[in-house]
């Protein structure tokens, strides 16, 4: 009798755990991930099998540059959200490239320098220009920039990938507890610099085949997740309260993935390569990934502005997606000869990037007359100057040539008859083999003295 007892208590112990883990089978959690070229990522983990009702308890891992702010549960009744050594995360931070654009329409694109990082309404933010010099239109290299007359910044890069790859504290536990409302439960956060992705790109000049890769790093041992990358970063704006300062002001010092993805697809104003499957990133892992191949017909030209001649090649983005910022290798046949950065080419748009050096295409400049008036209010100063063509090589070439005149600059007359854009002249010259031109062209000077 006893027996039989014993083995009716066992076997309804067994059913129960039966049922149990049974339950337990069908609460899962599927992992979404969005990585942003400039080092933000976004995640979101779907918890299903959970019924209207009843509790739901968590208690997971996620990487430690999480910014709290954008912890997001959708599904619960007024969740508890509970973090373990969570440490202070800035959207922005110290060593971050952005671009500043104020309320007047300036902007200002540098390298974010204040000291303990930054934050929206932290205060006047301090920038080096030197970076993006090309861009900006100031006279030092250090601006300081009162929160009150910015509009909006936009995040460029995140430049402390390389020093979190090498953290041993990678991920944080987070601890979310509520009465389920709706299911999936869904938790989504951002967080900057687990994950980033860069395109890369390689192109041939003998046939135009042009392919395109994404490095991918990895600082988080995320698990197996459905991966997007999205061309571009995340649109931040912040409403500013005035404070004392006036104006901007300068300052001299300053205080393991397959290769598989689908079609690329637009979702509002972002373009996405989805990757078919899923992957598993691991931390300290860095992997380079085909994204499309296209081809290209490609345009010979060499270009001069002053410095030294250059080969470059002009094509149209007739491929079915732009070609976001990246790094370009050009090739003939086998051989590397060169690398050059490319900048965003919507579909439809023309472009160009420089090859080489063309050390057999000499092209100088001299002033051959200078002329000075005094008038009672103003002096003017008469400018007449040479290009001097020399192309060596046994072919017939194009040649662009680009000069801007001084600001306060009149164009007055020229032997080849130029393209006007503002201030910068421009001539499209086609030379035969062997052969000298001279370009002259002159321009007026004018300096008011009262």
């Amino acid at each position: 009798m006893f027996k039989k007892v014993l083995l009716w208590v066992l076997s309804i112990f067994i059913v129960i755990l039966s049922l149990n883990y049974a339950f337990a089978q069908t609460n899962t959690v599927e992992k979404k991930l969005q990585i942003y070229m400039g080092g933000i990522s976004t995640i979101n983990e779907e918890y299903s099998g959970y019924s209207v009702g009843s509790e739901f308890d968590i208690n997971t891992l996620i990487p430690i540059h999480t910014i709290s702010s954008t912890v997001n549960v959708i599904g619960l009744q007024s969740p508890v959200i509970n973090y373990k050594n969570i440490e202070k995360t800035y959207l922005i931070a110290e060593g971050d490239d952005i671009t500043v654009f104020l309320k007047d329409g300036t902007y200002f694109a540098g390298t974010l320098l204040n000291k303990d990082g930054w934050e929206f309404g932290y205060g006047p933010i301090i920038l080096n220009l030197e970076k993006y010099k090309d861009v900006n239109k100031y006279e030092s290299p250090y601006i300081v920039i009162n929160e009150g007359l910015i509009k909006t910044i936009e995040l460029k890069n995140l430049n402390n990938i390389e020093k979190l790859l090498s953290d041993k504290s990678d991920s944080m536990n987070i601890i979310i507890n509520g009465s389920v409302k709706s299911t999936p439960i869904i938790v989504a956060y951002a967080t900057r610099d687990a994950f980033r992705w860069r395109p890369q790109y390689i192109i041939n000049l003998d046939n135009g085949n042009f392919n395109g890769y994404a490095e991918i790093a990895s600082n988080f041992d995320l698990g197996e997740t459905n991966l997007t990358l999205i061309l571009g970063n995340p649109y931040i704006e912040e409403i500013y309260a005035a404070t004392s300062y006036p104006e901007a002001m300068r300052a001299e010092s300053p205080g393991g993935v397959g290769a598989s993805f689908g079609e690329i697809t637009q979702v509002g104003e972002q373009w996405q390569y989805p990757y078919k499957g899923k992957v598993k990133l691991s931390k300290g892992n860095i992997t380079k990934v085909p994204l499309f191949d296209t081809k290209f017909n490609l345009k010979e030209f060499y270009f001069w502005n002053g410095g030294r001649t250059m080969l470059k090649y002009g094509f149209k983005n007739i491929s079915k997606n732009p070609i976001a910022n990246g790094t370009l290798s050009i090739y003939r046949e086998n051989t590397w000869i060169g690398q050059d950065i490319l900048k965003w080419v919507s579909m439809d748009e023309e472009s160009e990037f420089t090859a080489e050096i063309a050390y057999d295409v000499d092209i100088s400049e001299k002033i051959s007359r200078e002329d000075t008036s005094i008038l009672a209010d103003r002096t003017i100063t008469t400018t007449t100057k040479e290009i001097n063509i020399n192309n060596y090589k046994n072919k017939r070439i194009e040649i662009k040539i680009e000069r801007t005149l001084p600001y306060n600059s009149n164009f007055v007359e020229a032997n080849v008859k130029p393209t006007i854009e503002g201030k910068t002249l421009k001539w499209n010259i086609i030379a035969d083999a062997n052969k000298k031109y001279v370009i002259s062209y002159t321009y007026e000077t004018i300096k008011t003295t009262k």
